[in-house]
């Protein structure tokens, strides 16, 4: 995947994958030209899997 969102730091990994596979089931032909905005986007993301994680762990 040479257009595949890629990570410029060593502490993002994690988060990558989760982002790669939640595109992945959620739709069938991933634009990965779409998504290269990941690394700026990623303390939006780190939040929402927080807050995801947060409200499962409350019911």
């Amino acid at each position: 995947m040479k257009q595949a969102p890629t990570q410029t730091n060593n502490t993002d990994c994690g988060m990558f994958v989760c982002k790669y596979m939640e595109n992945i089931v959620r739709q069938n032909n991933s634009n990965w030209i779409e998504r290269t905005d990941w690394q700026e986007k990623m303390p939006k993301y780190r939040a929402e899997f927080a807050y995801g994680l947060f409200c499962a762990a409350m019911k």
